[in-house]
């Protein structure tokens, strides 16, 4: 059987078999067009993994803010959501916008030691 695309990336980004006791795992998802639901975000952000929780920031009066948190159950899903939704234009509603997708500098200089980890695991050394 000849490996797809799509099997080749699945088979990249399972879930380590290395654990670190401070990964990592939340993102601050920006940007989100107004006609965005909570569901819609949810459902994107499960898109690239295991998606622990999503908190949408509200204002006084309930209504849904354009930023959000973001927390995974592994590394493998925060570099995915990283690399894959950063920068996507979504419409809602009429309303479009590109999602920002960050992580702190210390979450960031993290996830390039975590690169160089995995670069090892699928190339060999």
């Amino acid at each position: 059987m000849i490996p797809t695309k799509r099997s080749v990336a699945e088979d990249m980004l399972q879930p380590s078999r290395l654990s670190f006791t401070d990964e990592p795992r939340k993102l601050y998802i920006g940007r989100i067009p107004k006609g965005a639901t909570d569901d819609y975000m949810e459902k994107l952000l499960r898109c690239c993994g295991d998606l622990k929780s999503w908190k949408r920031s509200r204002d006084a009066s309930g209504d849904p803010k354009a930023f959000g948190f973001a927390e995974f159950d592994n590394l493998e899903a925060v570099f995915a959501v990283l690399k894959f939704l950063n920068n996507t234009c979504i419409t809602a509603d009429g309303t479009t916008s590109r999602i920002l997708v960050k992580c702190d500098e210390k979450a960031t200089q993290f996830l390039i030691g975590w690169v160089e980890i995995k670069k090892e695991e699928w190339f060999g050394k």
